[in-house]
């Protein structure tokens, strides 16, 4: 009988099994699951009026729809891997070379699919962060786009690599050196997509901070939206701690295989759940977290102010806030029809312009109705505000006016008891 001089003349062998039913169970159920979330994000992007909507998502969704369909194959081939193991059904050695090609469909799918996570979180992103800041997201995001990349193909060729020297078997050493190298540069590839995903989460957490700063109502989908970078950074984790623990000596790659299946199978289900519900939201008639409502609000505010302005005269008592509330409300479709309200909310009709003011109208009314300030505002100061700065918010007017109130009655008050001492002067001389 000839000795075999490399793998390739062993014959074939069983593959072991781990973790029973379990991991080949899920990994079809992950798969079915892939294949449908693909399959709603391509039926959102290319056909209009589907799902009760009237046009399709958002371009953005596009690399969430490739990053799916790159999972779903790569699922494909864990399915057949994992009940080859169930089986345990014998294959040739050579089958260790199959593994890296279907490997690389993973890496490629985390790293469009977190890539196109930040881009739309970026579509809420750049409206509302001044240029400075958005340059510092943007290059942070390509920079680690580019390692991130560069380290998962670094991965890969090593994982490949692995493969060709466990056929020749030249050495043990060589294998064992090819292996470390492999195992670190996998780690070093997770800590990427964990800064990564972390910087995503703060992205997202940073745009329903400054919705809140804007006085805007905290929407639904932005909200579904954290909670799928959330998600994905805890995906991200999960596998740097599996690929930490398979370093260790206690455990293998094989033993963490059926709960690295589990657990990262389910984030990624829970993941692509939520941003299916934010595809979807946003191809409502109006899309209730952009920032044109609140460009709406920020205008009905700035014309609170400026009404406020008119009505009364510096150091003397102003007329109510409501009466001002009630002239704007009689002549609100003229304040709907500003040209620079139009220009600024071209994607909103007349309509939706009237609602959304109706309805900071009646939030200014239930907060700060009952208020009767004095003053007023600089008519100067006031011609230097923009309606969209955000600088001009009812609140920080009517704090101010409280105080000025209570500063012109301290004053009224020393000058009646100065008087009055005055003449008590006067009538003793």
């Amino acid at each position: 009988m000839a000795q075999a001089t490399s793998l390739w003349d062993l014959p074939a062998q069983a593959l072991p099994s781990y973790g029973g039913l379990v991991g080949p169970v899920f990994t079809v159920i992950w798969f079915c699951a892939s294949i449908a979330f693909w399959f709603a994000f391509h039926t959102l992007l290319r056909t209009p009026g589907v799902f009760d909507r009237k046009r399709p998502t958002w371009d953005e969704f596009k690399a969430i729809a490739v990053g799916t369909g790159l999972l779903a194959s790569w699922y494909f081939f864990c399915v057949i891997d994992r009940w080859i193991h169930h089986d345990l059904r014998p294959v040739e050695f050579g089958y260790i070379l199959v593994l890296p090609f279907f490997e690389i469909l993973k890496i490629a799918s985390s790293l469009i699919l977190i890539m196109g996570t930040f881009t739309v979180v970026w579509k809420d992103l750049e409206p509302r962060f001044p240029k400075n800041q958005q340059g510092k997201w943007w290059f942070a995001s390509k920079m680690l786009l580019f390692f991130t990349g560069l380290m998962g193909l670094y991965s890969w060729v090593l994982k490949f690599s692995l493969a060709i020297v466990w056929m020749r078997f030249a050495s043990l050493n060589a294998i064992a050196d090819v292996a470390t190298k492999r195992t670190q540069c996998e780690i070093a590839m997770c800590v990427f997509f964990f800064v990564f995903g972390l910087m995503t989460v703060a992205a997202s957490s940073g745009v329903l901070i400054k919705m809140l700063w804007n006085n805007a109502r905290l929407v639904g989908d932005r909200i579904v939206l954290s909670l799928a970078t959330l998600m994905l950074f805890l995906r991200s984790t999960v596998e740097l701690g599996t690929a930490a623990k398979a370093y260790s000596p206690d455990h293998t790659r094989m033993s963490l295989l059926v709960t690295n299946d589990v657990a990262f199978g389910l984030l990624t289900m829970l993941y692509l759940s939520c941003m299916f519900w934010h595809a979807w939201r946003v191809t409502s008639d109006v899309d209730m977290g952009s920032e044109q409502p609140e460009l709406v609000s920020a205008f009905i505010r700035f014309r609170i102010v400026e009404q406020l302005n008119h009505m009364c005269e510096p150091g003397r008592e102003s007329p109510a806030l409501r009466d001002a509330l009630e002239l704007l409300r009689m002549n609100l479709t003229a304040v709907v029809s500003d040209e620079r309200l139009v220009a600024a909310t071209r994607s909103l009709s007349e309509d939706d312009r009237r609602k959304f003011a109706e309805d900071c109208l009646r939030d200014v009314d239930t907060t700060y109705g009952k208020l009767d300030p004095a003053g007023g505002v600089n008519a100067d100061s006031l011609r230097t505000r923009t309606p969209f700065s955000m600088l001009s918010r009812l609140s920080r007017a009517s704090h101010r006016s409280q105080r000025q109130v209570k500063r012109e009655s301290r004053r009224e008050n020393e000058r009646v008891k100065l008087g009055a001492v005055l003449k008590a002067m006067i009538r003793s001389d």
